[in-house]
């Protein structure tokens, strides 16, 4: 979407979910409903419930009957709002019936922002990642960080690093994910000191923090401790299939259930293949702005004081096999009128040309996109 005055593109949206004769309906009424009804609950009206699970239905949550979703009606005057993940498999059917996304219904984490912002001058955002290192344990063809084609593949400053968070956290009030990632970042050696420095400033901010790794390097006692103190969700990948480290994956699990850490293991035979730089992608200027709107990657990267629309750009120019666009990055240094509110535009797609500039050559995320590569294929000469 092209910027046409920023800063106030969601005034007249926010207007309508924040005035007090706006009622809602919640679809989905798990622990994504309970959260959101916890932190706005008290402050709109919610007047229903539905959900699709056909177990839940005539049951209550907090006080509502949960109802079947045919009896939606874009007709009645009311807001829904998606309280649950499966926004992508909602959406058709709300469509099918007649809402209109962004007028009648929300994504609960659009709504949240919106609200948020424009009720208490607080800045939610849903994902923040930030690669620590070039460095990896692994060189696969299709890695989406594209770790393979680092010539001299090193490590962020830990000073700039706080720098760079510490300005994030100045803006944005409410995180829903922060990502330490790489290449592989326990072999990023001040990792412990950005742990704990980010959660000793700002874990209160952050719902969710988390580790990604791919399981073949184990963590020290400093940063098990760490990981425990301050809930850091450790996801593992496990390429054991491809590559055979069945045993170091094993005492990693165990490692981290004796020190009572969370993790989960994310285990696939495919990838999804973003074609770039093999088998870039081509589109026309006037396919670009649809093709964006439709991938709307949820993954912001955090470098050089700026963050990037899509993370995935953001490791192609690091890498050098992307020019850097202004269009595609939000400068956190940059004084800018109505900043929290221009990066909330910015976060929501919005943009001088109305796309990220890279998704010319990116075949984008699966929303777009049904190619697949096999896992965790590997090349050879590893970058470690």
């Amino acid at each position: 979407m092209k910027w046409k005055n920023q800063g106030h593109e969601f005034d007249k949206t926010a207007a309508m979910l924040c005035d007090k004769k706006a009622r809602f309906y919640i679809w989905g009424t798990a622990n994504i409903a309970k959260n959101l009804i916890a932190r706005c609950g008290k402050e709109i009206n919610i007047i229903g419930a539905v959900d699709s699970n056909t177990a839940y239905q005539g049951q209550h949550i907090c006080g509502l009957i949960i109802e079947d979703p045919e009896i939606l009606d874009p007709k009645s005057g009311y807001i829904v709002l998606v309280t649950t993940s499966a926004i992508n498999e909602i959406k058709p059917q709300l469509i099918r019936k007649g809402f209109e996304e962004n007028i009648n219904f929300f994504d609960y984490f659009v709504f949240t922002q919106i609200y948020q912002l424009y009720k208490h001058d607080k800045l939610y955002s849903r994902r923040l990642d930030i690669a620590l290192t070039e460095r990896c344990t692994l060189k696969c063809r299709k890695c989406n960080m594209f770790m393979p084609y680092f010539k001299n593949p090193g490590d962020l400053d830990k000073a700039n690093v706080f720098k760079q968070i510490d300005q994030y956290f100045s803006m944005v009030e409410y995180l829903e994910s922060f990502n330490l990632l790489g290449g592989e970042p326990f072999l990023y050696t001040p990792l412990a000191e950005i742990i704990a420095y980010t959660a000793q400033k700002y874990r209160d901010n952050i719902e969710h923090f988390k580790i990604f790794t791919n399981g073949m390097l184990l963590p020290g006692e400093e940063l098990l401790k760490l990981f425990h103190k301050y809930s850091v969700e450790i996801q593992i990948s496990d390429y054991t299939e491809v590559v055979p480290y069945q045993k170091r994956m094993q005492e990693l699990k165990d490692i981290l259930e004796k020190a009572n850490v969370s993790y989960y293991v994310l285990k696939s035979s495919l990838w999804g293949d973003f074609g770039f730089p093999e088998n870039c992608n081509s589109i026309s200027d006037t396919q670009l702005i649809p093709f964006f709107d439709n991938c709307r990657a949820s993954f912001r990267g955090l470098y050089k004081d700026r963050v990037y629309f899509c993370h995935l750009e953001t490791s192609a120019i690091r890498a050098g096999l992307y020019e850097d666009n202004p269009n595609d990055y939000f400068d956190l240094g940059k004084d800018i009128k109505n900043k929290k509110k221009s990066f909330l535009e910015f976060d929501q797609g919005y943009s001088q040309d109305g796309a990220v500039s890279f998704c010319r050559l990116c075949r984008g995320c699966d929303t777009v996109n049904s190619l697949t590569v096999n896992a965790a294929e590997q090349m050879e000469d590893k970058n470690v």
